[in-house]
């Protein structure tokens, strides 16, 4: 397990890194502006066999009234990674105005990953991919659906080519700057993904 320790100390460190780049706080446009969109990469090919997981979590067991995530389900076709996370309520990003939508992800091997997310900050929203193993950022425009309790999401496959075997994953949510609720356990196998 301490090989693992490495990426889960790594997602500690992210609302600093977030911060940094501009991707948290009431203004879209305060501090150092992220590189730009990643668009172009929607149009790669994966070489990812295709996959479908769907992570179960208990209702309610978040900290914070209505951030309960009921289920997240990831599945690649081929060139999009396709996220979708469903709450316990039928709520819409106006009800979560300061939230954010994580799936934490690394190999099997504990290295590498990605945090893929989705943050709406009062009206405006940040989709992107952080990569743990270079410490940066690419900030997405592939865009997102957040009504009726679910928040839809595409992340280009491009951003999981450093998998080998396979995929170990969690998913998070956290409202103003909280954290709420995880579906899956951080270091946990319930989510693996092998190829």
């Amino acid at each position: 397990m301490p090989i693992r320790f490495r990426v889960v100390a790594c997602t500690a460190l992210l609302g600093g890194l977030l911060t940094m780049t501009g991707c948290s706080g009431d203004d879209a446009s305060d501090g150092p502006q992220p590189t730009p969109s990643a668009t172009a990469r929607e149009s790669v090919q994966s070489t990812l066999p295709s996959f479908e997981s769907t992570c179960s979590d208990e209702i309610g067991d978040n900290v914070l009234q209505d951030a309960d995530l009921k289920t997240v389900s990831m599945r690649n076709d081929g060139t999009l990674l396709h996220v979708v996370f469903e709450l316990a309520s039928p709520l819409s990003e106006s009800d979560l105005p300061s939230s954010t939508f994580q799936i934490i992800s690394y190999g099997l091997d504990g290295y590498g990953g990605y945090i893929l997310g989705a943050k709406f900050m009062n009206g405006t929203s940040a989709i992107y991919a952080f990569d743990n193993e270079s410490a940066s950022q690419q900030n997405l425009d592939n865009g997102y659906v957040f009504a009726d309790g679910t928040v839809s999401v595409r992340f280009p496959i491009a951003d999981l080519q450093n998998y080998q075997d396979g995929i170990s994953w969690y998913a998070a949510l956290s409202v103003d700057g909280e954290d709420s609720d995880l579906c899956g356990e951080p270091m946990g196998t319930s989510n693996d993904v092998v190829f």
